[in-house]
């Protein structure tokens, strides 16, 4: 597929939720003191529907999905880490065992 349908002129850094993810893990931030959910929570309040939530509660659980996700991803990632690391360290030793390896 061809043309711009896939280039923003947004950088990813600069989406909200790329902020509130950044606040609430890296700065360690509870959701609740966070301004982008607060705006959600705000517009249910309200009436409208974000994210398929109408009420606080919905809400709440959708974000802690969204934690849980993030974490596996994190874990997993962690893990992918020491695999690549393992893998390097055992093809050094068989270098050094057998010479250079094709």
């Amino acid at each position: 597929m061809e043309g711009k349908w896939n280039r923003s002129k947004i950088l990813f850094e600069e989406l909200p939720i790329y902020k509130a993810f950044n606040e609430r893990f890296k700065d360690g931030k509870k959701w609740e003191d966070i301004d982008y959910y607060q705006q959600f929570l705000n517009q249910i309040h309200n009436g409208i529907k974000k994210w398929g939530c109408k009420n606080k509660e919905e809400l709440e659980e959708k974000f802690r999905k969204m934690e849980l996700l993030y974490n596996r991803i994190k874990k997993n990632n962690n893990n992918f880490k020491k695999t690549l690391y393992d893998l390097k360290k055992e093809e050094k030793l068989e270098k050094q065992k057998f010479g250079k390896i094709s």
